[in-house]
């Protein structure tokens, strides 16, 4: 019920008959006849419209009930107007249902939108946790191969140095045999010497041994170059050139 409702229920013209409980029940402002919530009302509208119904209601009670102690000696208007205030009073009660019922629906729908966006919260930190695993396992597996790659390469290296085809490992050295060492030692003499006493074919390769000029010894073998820049050449360079200047030089 609007306001205007619960006006034309309280208030007479000026000069006029106060009206009684039939006339305002048979009125436009009857409870049968109170307006209801629109279909398409917005949440706000529909509940200050129950709740202004409701004040209403309450309005046209009071109304009535002061109209019942008025009515004095005359019965029929005193209970007329004691029915339209249980109408009205029913009337109240059901706008207060109504508008209960509403701020639960209201409740239950806030309820429901923030447990809507823990889930979708719960779900973002799930799938952020999931990318990181995902991203640590690639992390590891691509450790892995590094590792894998590196210790080929070391592998190649090895076989290179010790002679072998690449791919494949130079085998160890097979363990000496219990005293072949002392076998292979002259009596007084050193592994590396030449026997002091050669015998039969061995005398021809002892002289030629000991009759040869002893060779000169080769340049050591060099180093691979490091990987150095471009400034740490031309140092080395200009040490190198100040080397030749002062060689010559003395």
């Amino acid at each position: 019920m609007t306001s205007q409702a619960a006006t034309c229920c309280t208030e007479a013209p000026q000069g006029a008959p106060p009206e009684t409980g039939r006339a305002l029940a048979d009125g436009p402002c009857a409870p049968d006849r109170a307006p209801g919530p629109a279909a398409g009302a917005r949440h706000g509208d529909r509940e200050a419209m129950l709740a202004e119904q409701m004040a209403a209601c309450h309005r046209v009670v009071l109304d009535c009930l002061g109209r019942a102690g008025r009515a004095g000696d005359a019965e029929a208007a005193r209970h007329g107007e004691l029915r339209l205030a249980a109408r009205f009073m029913a009337l109240f009660l059901r706008q207060s249902g109504a508008l209960d019922r509403h701020r639960d629906h209201l409740r239950r729908a806030r309820e429901a939108e923030e447990q809507a966006g823990r889930d979708s919260l719960n779900r973002q930190v799930s799938l952020a946790a999931a990318q990181g695993r995902g991203l640590a396992q690639g992390f590891e597996a691509s450790l892995r191969r590094f590792e894998q790659a590196a210790r080929e390469r070391s592998a190649a290296a090895t076989d290179r140095e010790a002679g072998a085809p690449p791919g494949t490992l130079a085998a160890p050295a097979e363990p000496a045999q219990p005293g072949a060492e002392d076998a292979a030692t002259p009596p007084d003499g050193d592994p590396a010497d030449p026997a002091p006493y050669p015998r039969g074919d061995d005398l021809e390769g002892w002289i030629e041994t000991f009759a040869a000029p002893p060779r000169r010894a080769g340049p050591a073998p060099a180093e691979p170059a490091p990987n150095l820049t471009r400034q740490q050449r031309r140092a080395a360079k200009r040490l190198q050139e100040k080397a030749a200047r002062s060689t010559k030089a003395g």
